[in-house]
Protein backbone atom coordinates (compact mmCIF):
# COMPACT_ATOMS: atom_id res chain seq x y z
CA UNK A 1 0.00 0.00 0.00
CA UNK A 2 1.37 3.41 -1.04
CA UNK A 3 -0.05 6.85 -0.36
CA UNK A 4 0.84 10.56 -0.44
CA UNK A 5 -1.66 11.34 2.32
CA UNK A 6 -2.32 9.41 5.53
CA UNK A 7 -3.84 9.95 8.95
CA UNK A 8 -2.21 8.15 11.87
CA UNK A 9 -3.82 8.02 15.31
CA UNK A 10 -2.56 6.54 18.56
CA UNK A 11 -2.88 7.44 22.23
CA UNK A 12 -5.71 9.74 21.22
CA UNK A 13 -3.54 11.96 18.99
CA UNK A 14 -4.11 12.14 15.24
CA UNK A 15 -1.44 13.18 12.74
CA UNK A 16 -2.38 14.30 9.25
CA UNK A 17 0.66 13.62 7.06
CA UNK A 18 1.21 14.88 3.51
CA UNK A 19 4.12 13.58 1.43
CA UNK A 20 5.72 14.99 -1.72
CA UNK A 21 5.78 11.49 -3.20
CA UNK A 22 3.97 8.23 -2.38
CA UNK A 23 5.36 6.25 0.57
CA UNK A 24 4.82 2.65 1.60
CA UNK A 25 2.46 2.26 4.55
CA UNK A 26 4.18 -0.54 6.46
CA UNK A 27 2.13 -3.20 8.23
CA UNK A 28 2.94 -1.95 11.74
CA UNK A 29 1.32 1.40 10.90
CA UNK A 30 -1.81 -0.01 9.24
CA UNK A 31 -3.71 -0.60 12.56
CA UNK A 32 -3.22 3.10 13.36
CA UNK A 33 -4.64 4.52 10.13
CA UNK A 34 -7.71 6.61 10.89
CA UNK A 35 -10.11 8.10 8.39
CA UNK A 36 -12.55 10.25 10.33
CA UNK A 37 -10.78 11.32 13.54
CA UNK A 38 -10.19 14.95 14.42
CA UNK A 39 -6.71 16.12 13.40
CA UNK A 40 -4.43 17.49 16.12
CA UNK A 41 -1.18 17.90 14.17
CA UNK A 42 -0.41 18.50 10.50
CA UNK A 43 2.87 17.15 9.12
CA UNK A 44 4.26 18.00 5.69
CA UNK A 45 7.20 16.34 3.92
CA UNK A 46 8.47 18.80 1.32
CA UNK A 47 11.11 18.09 -1.32
CA UNK A 48 13.56 20.96 -1.94
CA UNK A 49 16.74 21.50 -3.95
CA UNK A 50 18.93 22.91 -1.16
CA UNK A 51 18.62 22.65 2.61
CA UNK A 52 18.20 25.93 4.52
CA UNK A 53 21.20 27.24 6.42
CA UNK A 54 20.70 26.79 10.17
CA UNK A 55 21.99 29.56 12.39
CA UNK A 56 22.03 28.65 16.06
CA UNK A 57 23.75 26.77 18.84
CA UNK A 58 24.27 23.02 18.58
CA UNK A 59 22.47 21.32 21.48
CA UNK A 60 23.18 17.72 20.54
CA UNK A 61 24.93 15.64 17.91
CA UNK A 62 23.35 12.21 17.60
CA UNK A 63 24.18 9.37 15.23
CA UNK A 64 21.53 10.39 12.70
CA UNK A 65 20.78 14.03 13.48
CA UNK A 66 21.96 17.28 15.05
CA UNK A 67 19.83 19.57 17.19
CA UNK A 68 20.10 23.36 16.99
CA UNK A 69 18.59 26.10 19.12
CA UNK A 70 17.64 28.97 16.82
CA UNK A 71 15.73 32.24 17.35
CA UNK A 72 12.70 30.45 15.83
CA UNK A 73 13.00 27.43 18.12
CA UNK A 74 14.61 24.00 18.09
CA UNK A 75 15.53 22.60 14.68
CA UNK A 76 16.69 19.09 13.82
CA UNK A 77 19.03 18.48 10.90
CA UNK A 78 19.26 14.85 9.77
CA UNK A 79 22.39 13.41 8.20
CA UNK A 80 23.51 10.14 6.65
CA UNK A 81 26.14 8.54 8.93
CA UNK A 82 27.00 5.99 6.25
CA UNK A 83 27.98 8.57 3.64
CA UNK A 84 30.11 11.13 5.41
CA UNK A 85 27.34 12.61 7.57
CA UNK A 86 25.78 14.25 4.53
CA UNK A 87 22.80 16.41 5.66
CA UNK A 88 19.60 15.49 3.85
CA UNK A 89 16.64 16.87 5.85
CA UNK A 90 15.60 19.57 8.32
CA UNK A 91 12.61 19.46 10.67
CA UNK A 92 11.01 22.61 12.06
CA UNK A 93 7.93 22.94 14.27
CA UNK A 94 5.26 25.63 14.40
CA UNK A 95 3.80 24.66 17.77
CA UNK A 96 1.13 27.40 18.05
CA UNK A 97 -0.40 26.17 14.78
CA UNK A 98 0.44 22.50 15.45
CA UNK A 99 2.38 22.17 12.20
CA UNK A 100 5.56 20.19 11.58
CA UNK A 101 7.58 20.65 8.39
CA UNK A 102 10.18 18.15 7.20
CA UNK A 103 12.19 19.48 4.25
CA UNK A 104 14.44 17.02 2.46
CA UNK A 105 16.70 17.35 -0.55
CA UNK A 106 15.93 15.74 -3.85
CA UNK A 107 17.53 12.29 -3.96
CA UNK A 108 17.02 11.58 -0.26
CA UNK A 109 13.77 9.67 -0.79
CA UNK A 110 15.31 6.49 0.66
CA UNK A 111 15.16 8.05 4.12
CA UNK A 112 11.42 8.74 3.96
CA UNK A 113 10.22 6.00 1.62
CA UNK A 114 7.95 4.32 4.17
CA UNK A 115 5.93 5.29 7.23
CA UNK A 116 8.39 3.93 9.80
CA UNK A 117 11.48 5.83 8.69
CA UNK A 118 9.56 8.95 7.71
CA UNK A 119 7.72 9.24 11.05
CA UNK A 120 11.10 9.13 12.80
CA UNK A 121 11.76 12.62 11.39
CA UNK A 122 8.67 14.08 13.07
CA UNK A 123 10.08 13.92 16.62
CA UNK A 124 6.96 12.22 17.94
CA UNK A 125 8.25 12.06 21.53
CA UNK A 126 8.03 15.88 21.68
CA UNK A 127 4.50 15.89 20.29
CA UNK A 128 3.42 13.29 22.84
CA UNK A 129 4.91 15.26 25.73
CA UNK A 130 3.05 18.37 24.60
CA UNK A 131 -0.11 16.28 25.05
CA UNK A 132 0.99 15.03 28.52
CA UNK A 133 2.07 11.63 27.25
CA UNK A 134 5.35 9.77 27.43
CA UNK A 135 7.01 6.72 25.89
CA UNK A 136 8.21 3.98 28.24
CA UNK A 137 10.59 1.16 27.39
CA UNK A 138 8.35 -1.65 28.60
CA UNK A 139 6.21 -4.63 27.70
CA UNK A 140 2.56 -3.92 28.50
CA UNK A 141 -0.14 -6.53 29.10
CA UNK A 142 -3.82 -6.07 29.88
CA UNK A 143 -4.87 -8.44 32.68
CA UNK A 144 -7.80 -9.15 34.98
CA UNK A 145 -6.10 -6.79 37.45
CA UNK A 146 -5.58 -4.02 34.90
CA UNK A 147 -2.60 -3.07 32.80
CA UNK A 148 0.86 -4.20 33.94
CA UNK A 149 4.00 -2.61 32.52
CA UNK A 150 7.11 -4.77 32.76
CA UNK A 151 10.04 -2.38 32.49
CA UNK A 152 13.81 -2.38 32.90
CA UNK A 153 16.97 -2.28 30.78
CA UNK A 154 17.39 -4.47 27.71
CA UNK A 155 17.81 -8.12 28.66
CA UNK A 156 16.11 -7.78 32.05
CA UNK A 157 13.29 -10.15 31.10
CA UNK A 158 10.42 -7.80 30.27
CA UNK A 159 9.19 -9.79 27.28
CA UNK A 160 9.52 -13.08 29.15
CA UNK A 161 7.31 -11.90 32.02
CA UNK A 162 4.75 -10.44 29.63
CA UNK A 163 4.64 -13.72 27.70
CA UNK A 164 4.18 -15.68 30.95
CA UNK A 165 1.12 -13.58 31.82
CA UNK A 166 -0.32 -14.21 28.36
CA UNK A 167 0.35 -17.94 28.76
CA UNK A 168 -0.84 -18.49 32.33
CA UNK A 169 -3.22 -15.60 33.10
CA UNK A 170 -5.07 -14.95 29.82
CA UNK A 171 -3.44 -11.53 29.51
CA UNK A 172 -3.46 -9.59 26.24
CA UNK A 173 -0.22 -8.07 24.97
CA UNK A 174 -0.79 -4.37 24.26
CA UNK A 175 2.75 -3.48 23.19
CA UNK A 176 6.05 -5.28 23.68
CA UNK A 177 8.53 -2.42 23.63
CA UNK A 178 7.28 1.18 23.39
CA UNK A 179 3.82 1.75 24.88
CA UNK A 180 2.64 5.33 25.33
CA UNK A 181 1.45 6.40 28.78
CA UNK A 182 -1.10 9.13 29.32
CA UNK A 183 -3.64 10.28 31.88
CA UNK A 184 -7.38 10.55 31.27
CA UNK A 185 -10.25 11.43 33.59
CA UNK A 186 -10.52 7.80 34.69
CA UNK A 187 -6.81 7.47 35.41
CA UNK A 188 -3.56 6.52 33.70
CA UNK A 189 -3.71 4.45 30.53
CA UNK A 190 -1.19 2.59 28.37
CA UNK A 191 -1.60 2.74 24.59
CA UNK A 192 -0.24 0.60 21.81
CA UNK A 193 2.02 2.31 19.27
CA UNK A 194 3.45 1.52 15.82
CA UNK A 195 6.77 0.73 17.52
CA UNK A 196 6.82 -2.59 19.34
CA UNK A 197 10.32 -4.02 18.88
CA UNK A 198 10.77 -7.74 18.34
CA UNK A 199 7.29 -8.47 19.77
CA UNK A 200 5.75 -7.15 16.53
CA UNK A 201 2.62 -6.39 18.52
CA UNK A 202 1.24 -3.36 16.68
CA UNK A 203 -2.22 -3.04 18.20
CA UNK A 204 -4.24 0.15 18.39
CA UNK A 205 -5.65 -0.68 21.83
CA UNK A 206 -5.25 0.67 25.36
CA UNK A 207 -5.83 -0.31 28.97
CA UNK A 208 -5.92 1.23 32.43
CA UNK A 209 -2.61 0.94 34.25
CA UNK A 210 -2.55 -0.99 37.52
CA UNK A 211 1.20 -1.22 38.15
CA UNK A 212 4.72 -0.98 36.78
CA UNK A 213 7.09 -3.84 37.55
CA UNK A 214 10.85 -3.33 37.21
CA UNK A 215 12.10 -6.83 36.53
CA UNK A 216 15.40 -8.54 37.29
CA UNK A 217 16.37 -12.06 36.32
CA UNK A 218 16.95 -14.30 39.32
CA UNK A 219 16.89 -17.88 40.58
CA UNK A 220 14.10 -17.00 43.00
CA UNK A 221 11.08 -14.70 43.17
CA UNK A 222 10.95 -11.68 45.42
CA UNK A 223 9.15 -8.36 45.13
CA UNK A 224 9.06 -5.03 46.91
CA UNK A 225 7.21 -1.79 46.37
CA UNK A 226 9.45 1.16 45.53
CA UNK A 227 9.27 4.53 47.22
CA UNK A 228 8.20 7.49 45.08
CA UNK A 229 11.83 8.61 44.83
CA UNK A 230 13.04 5.16 43.77
CA UNK A 231 10.16 4.79 41.34
CA UNK A 232 10.90 8.15 39.73
CA UNK A 233 14.49 7.14 39.04
CA UNK A 234 13.46 3.81 37.52
CA UNK A 235 10.77 5.29 35.27
CA UNK A 236 12.94 8.21 34.18
CA UNK A 237 15.72 5.80 33.20
CA UNK A 238 13.39 3.86 30.87
CA UNK A 239 11.40 6.80 29.47
CA UNK A 240 12.26 8.48 26.17
CA UNK A 241 13.90 11.75 27.25
CA UNK A 242 15.50 14.42 25.09
CA UNK A 243 18.21 15.21 27.61
CA UNK A 244 19.55 18.03 25.45
CA UNK A 245 16.26 19.95 25.81
CA UNK A 246 15.96 21.56 29.26
CA UNK A 247 12.26 22.29 28.76
CA UNK A 248 11.61 18.67 27.75
CA UNK A 249 13.48 17.37 30.81
CA UNK A 250 11.52 19.63 33.14
CA UNK A 251 8.13 18.72 31.65
CA UNK A 252 8.69 14.97 31.55
CA UNK A 253 10.11 15.03 35.08
CA UNK A 254 6.87 16.62 36.28
CA UNK A 255 4.81 14.08 34.34
CA UNK A 256 6.79 11.13 35.73
CA UNK A 257 6.47 12.47 39.27
CA UNK A 258 2.72 12.71 38.85
CA UNK A 259 2.67 9.17 37.47
CA UNK A 260 4.70 7.52 40.26
CA UNK A 261 2.68 9.39 42.88
CA UNK A 262 -0.48 7.68 41.60
CA UNK A 263 0.67 4.31 40.21
CA UNK A 264 2.41 1.59 42.23
CA UNK A 265 5.90 0.68 41.00
CA UNK A 266 7.51 -2.58 42.13
CA UNK A 267 10.92 -4.13 41.79
CA UNK A 268 10.68 -7.87 41.19
CA UNK A 269 13.47 -10.40 41.11
CA UNK A 270 11.95 -13.30 39.25
CA UNK A 271 12.32 -16.64 37.57
CA UNK A 272 11.12 -17.23 33.99
CA UNK A 273 8.18 -19.40 35.00
CA UNK A 274 4.71 -19.43 36.53
CA UNK A 275 6.08 -18.69 40.02
CA UNK A 276 6.66 -15.07 39.00
CA UNK A 277 3.09 -14.79 37.74
CA UNK A 278 1.64 -16.23 40.93
CA UNK A 279 3.70 -13.92 43.15
CA UNK A 280 2.62 -10.81 41.29
CA UNK A 281 -0.99 -11.97 41.33
CA UNK A 282 -0.87 -12.10 45.15
CA UNK A 283 0.51 -8.58 45.29
CA UNK A 284 -2.05 -7.11 42.91
CA UNK A 285 -4.94 -8.86 44.63
CA UNK A 286 -3.76 -7.63 48.05
CA UNK A 287 -3.21 -11.12 49.43
CA UNK A 288 0.42 -10.43 50.33
CA UNK A 289 -0.31 -7.29 52.31
CA UNK A 290 2.30 -5.08 50.59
Amino acid sequence: MESKHIKISFSGITFNIDYACPVVVTKHFIPFLEGDTEIQYNVEFREIETLPVIEGDVLAHKLEYQVFRTPEGIVRQFHDPVNGDRPYAVTTCDWPNRRILVQYIRGAEEFICETGNSFFHVGWEKVLLREARMILHAACVDTAYGGILFSGPSGAGKSTQADLWCQYADAVLVNGDRPVLGKKKDGWRAYGSPYAGSSRCHKNIDCGIQAVVEVKKSQYCRIRKLSVKEAFRKIYAEATVNSWDAEFVSEISNLIMEFVSEISVYEMECTPDIQAVELLKKILSGEDGI
